[in-house]
């Protein structure tokens, strides 16, 4: 029961962020080409929601999101 709401509140979460993330077409995060504090107050969030719904629900939340993938995987990259 618990995943399922959980499954249905943050979809239109990650919903958003993928349409947020469209606005820039060229460039992968959430302010445009530069790697901003949302984005890092942004990713742990994200992080742990992606492992716990890969692990536990057997969901990966990038599915039909690709500018979400791809921010996710830039922000992961930077160091």
């Amino acid at each position: 029961m618990l995943t399922c709401t959980a499954n249905l509140f943050l979809a239109p979460v990650f919903n958003y962020l993928e349409n947020a993330l469209q606005k820039f077409d060229d460039r992968p995060f959430l302010l445009g080409g530069q790697f901003y504090l949302v984005d890092i107050a942004s990713l742990p969030f994200v992080d742990r929601v992606q492992i716990y719904f890969s692990e536990v629900m057997n969901h990966d939340i990038t599915t039909g999101r690709p500018k979400f993938a791809a921010w996710i995987e830039g922000c992961s990259s930077k160091q």
